[in-house]
């Protein structure tokens, strides 16, 4: 729900590397694009006194408010979310629903991807095993497969397939298909998010002071306080 951009020398390192295609600029586009699209970015209509509060604080420290979209994100600014009329709006919401009911488009429920099947000598996936149930399908493809497991899994899924380190492969009777240092140097972002203030006037969203015309407010219009991520 709360979205933004990872930070341009992200993307800068990753086109340094050797990956093209992958600079800040060449990705700008395609974040504009989904950002306008069908999953609404905006910032929250209603607001505590304490934000301006956290904001007006942290001006004084020397901190400036940002725009967390430029490039210098060092600082502080009202949180984006991905949300419509005070409802969240996820990528399943905004694209999946409106076209479930295709007769060209088949989902799978509850079911786990254990390989992707690839041609050795071609190097060329044709197609998918799955299980469901605790029974395996395979399903053959014409056009392309996309694997999108997140950070974790996706390199999982590429060496039960095949495309990893020889010796880590080879060690578990995995055929190789490719040798590659497939989930070496993976990293993540140092993160805190666990800050807690004592306030002498929380000025905050308190639940037992919530009125019958803020409950209202939002079914009618996806306003007020029930609005608030």
């Amino acid at each position: 729900m709360l979205y933004t951009r990872s930070h341009h020398r992200d993307f800068d390192g990753w086109a340094s590397d050797g990956n093209y295609g992958w600079s800040y600029r060449e990705v700008l586009p395609y974040f504009l694009k989904a950002e306008s699209s069908y999953v609404k970015v905006s910032s929250n209509t209603f607001e505590t006194p304490m934000i301006s509060s956290v904001l007006e604080v942290a001006r004084e420290f020397g901190y400036r408010a940002i725009n967390p979209f430029d490039k210098v994100q060092l600082g502080f600014y009202r949180a984006s979310t991905t949300t419509l009329k005070g409802q969240r709006n996820s990528a399943a919401r905004a694209y999946l629903h409106p076209v479930r009911n295709r007769r060209n488009l088949h989902i799978s429920m509850n079911s786990i991807v254990t390989k992707i099947l690839i041609d050795p000598d071609t190097k060329t996936a044709y197609g998918v095993q799955f299980t469901k149930n605790g029974v395996s399908h395979t399903i053959l493809t014409k056009k392309e497969i996309i694997l999108s497991a997140g950070v974790i899994a996706s390199p999982q899924l590429l060496m039960l397939s095949g495309i990893g380190p020889r010796h880590h492969l080879e060690s578990l009777s995995i055929p190789v298909v490719k040798s590659l240092s497939v989930g070496y140097n993976l990293h993540d972002h140092y993160g805190y998010t666990q800050l807690k203030f004592n306030l002498r006037n929380p000025g905050t969203f308190e639940p037992h002071k919530t009125t019958a015309q803020q409950f209202d407010e939002y079914i009618s219009n996806g306003t007020g306080p029930f609005s608030s991520p």
